[in-house]
């Protein structure tokens, strides 16, 4: 819009326009100055306004600065920016000053629109200043919010493993400590073993009376 008014103002210094275009262009700078108010109105962000559009103190030095909106970018107090809240309307930038109705006038405001385009510009330059900082500042975070989450999974995986081999340990232990029951070829083979004993002693008990009174009838004989 103010390289628009400043086009307007070099038309404007053209001796070849007539009465009736000078009041055309008249017409579209004081809507330019409009719009301008409006914004400096209305930009604002969570109903905090960025820009003040009242009466700035005088003397007016474009840009004017007003006050600081602190953004805390951290956990500690100290951890704070300052962003700097300018004036912005048409009176801050002088641009009320501005009259395309003659020659004379539309040369001497276009010096003003000038010095506007400037104070814009550093505006614009101290609000990407903050900008950047903010965008590093989100970097900086992203990054130790990234290393904080791996080690803590890097310790969560630590203590998985501890225990894991503790769990391991008490079990082999417990395994070890805990008699293990006999197999079925175990009773099978005990069971056998019981039978013969069984059955050698009662074959002797069986044979040795009879050994023995066959020798006595031998004796007899």
């Amino acid at each position: 819009m103010l390289h628009r008014l400043e086009t307007l103002a070099v038309q404007a210094a053209n001796g070849t326009y007539s009465t009736l275009a000078r009041e055309n262009i008249e017409a579209e700078r004081a809507q330019l100055l409009d719009e301008i108010d409006r914004i400096g109105q209305a930009t604002d962000f969570n109903s905090i306004s960025m820009f003040d559009s009242e009466d700035p103190p005088v003397p007016i030095m474009p840009p004017q600065i007003k006050d600081d909106i602190t953004l805390q970018i951290g956990h500690s107090v100290d951890e704070t920016l300052d962003m700097r809240r300018y004036y912005v309307s048409s009176k801050a930038l002088l641009l009320d000053r501005t009259d395309f109705t003659t020659v004379d006038k539309a040369n001497a405001s276009t010096d003003i629109i000038r010095d506007a385009v400037q104070a814009i510009s550093q505006i614009r330059s101290s609000f990407g200043s903050v900008q950047s900082h903010l965008e590093h500042t989100h970097n900086n975070l992203s990054v130790t919010e990234e290393n904080m989450t791996a080690a803590e999974s890097k310790i969560r995986d630590t203590d998985m493993a501890d225990e894991f081999t503790t769990y391991t340990k008490e079990n082999i232990m417990f395994q070890r400590a805990r008699p293990c029951p006999p197999r079925p070829t175990q009773y099978l083979r005990e069971f056998w073993i019981c039978f013969r004993i069984r059955v050698k002693i009662w074959t002797n008990i069986k044979i040795k009376p009879y050994v023995k009174k066959k020798n006595a009838d031998k004796n007899i004989m």
